[in-house]
């Protein structure tokens, strides 16, 4: 399936792909307990690092930064009283961690629509923008509201056009739209690069019903099958409980790459493994014994590979266990 991960700032997946941003806008190819990455959100910096994710006026100043109009950062949050520290930070990209969040995306918008420029809880900002949407109801989503480029899903252009918007449930509202027309628009390139016609929506934006409902009426629109969150949360509940099912799966997948020991006739016997690493079984009657690729032999014989390795209860060059 495909996997659309949109949540606060979180790690990432370290291969030769990963960039070592934080991640939260995701696009997956998820495969069993496996992934690939296939895109991501533009990355925003964070100035201040995590101080960023409580105050959306510096994720607004950052966009204000990457939009080339740093120099009204000091004037547009001129009561707080960072903020050209924070303008002087971006643009010598100090204690400025980059991250792929969407959430960190819609605090941005509310702080440029004067929503919210300091958050008293997690998430206040984004409730904030996601309530005024409700009450605003569907707007046209912003012509060139988005790009996408290589895989990857970029905002400024909505960014751009919230600048000016006077109208804060207006802006919300178009934030809302742009942002469901773009995430279709991207899974509906993934899915025909890919072949793969379902997609998976998780993550801490999907409690936000305004983008849940506009995004799965669009991918719909699109002929391809959504999977929503329903008898699990898709926030940190979910994600938790999918951490949990990813790691029994590669657990699982482990133990069978491990060879099974099959005895079919032994009343007792022994394994031992010499310096060469071969896994040894003594027996004290005949018997045949085999492992999970169906291989046979009689005792006293060699029958797994050095690469089969347990401790304890897994295999390990170093131990001598009895088999009964």
């Amino acid at each position: 399936v495909l996997g659309l991960a949109l949540d606060g700032v979180g790690h990432g997946i370290a291969d030769e792909h990963d960039s070592g941003d934080a991640w939260g806008g995701e696009l997956l190819l998820v495969d069993g307990a496996e992934c690939r990455r296939l895109g991501h959100l533009r990355a925003l910096p964070l100035p201040g690092g995590d101080r960023a994710a409580r105050e959306p006026w510096r994720m607004a100043a950052a966009v204000l930064h990457q939009l080339g109009r740093a120099d009204e950062i000091g004037a547009r949050f001129a009561q707080q009283s960072a903020a050209r520290a924070v303008a002087d930070m971006l643009a010598r990209d100090l204690h400025c961690p980059k991250t792929t969040s969407a959430g960190r995306w819609f605090d941005a918008a509310a702080a440029l629509l004067g929503v919210r420029e300091v958050m008293n809880f997690e998430g206040q900002a984004a409730m904030l923008l996601e309530g005024l949407a409700q009450r605003r109801g569907v707007v046209t989503p912003a012509v060139g509201g988005y790009r996408i480029d290589d895989g990857d899903l970029d905002l400024l252009p909505l960014a751009q056009r919230l600048l000016d918007e006077r109208d804060a449930a207006f802006g919300a509202a178009l934030f809302h739209s742009t942002l469901a027309a773009a995430l279709a628009e991207w899974v509906a390139r993934a899915s025909r690069a890919t072949g793969v016609t379902t997609v998976a929506l998780g993550g801490g934006c999907f409690m936000n019903a305004v983008l849940s409902r506009q995004l799965a009426r669009l991918l719909k629109a699109r002929a391809l099958d959504v999977l929503e969150a329903r008898q699990a949360p898709p926030n940190d509940g979910g994600v938790a409980l999918g951490q949990a099912w990813v790691a029994q799966q590669r657990m699982r997948a482990e133990d069978e790459t491990a060879p099974t020991l099959a005895l079919l006739a032994a009343p007792r016997g022994r394994v031992s493994v010499p310096s060469d690493g071969r896994a040894v079984l003594t027996c004290a009657s005949r018997f045949r014994c085999g492992w999970s690729r169906g291989a046979t032999a009689t005792s006293p014989s060699s029958i797994w590979p050095a690469s089969a390795r347990r401790s304890r209860s897994r295999w390990s060059t170093t131990s001598r266990w009895a088999i009964t």
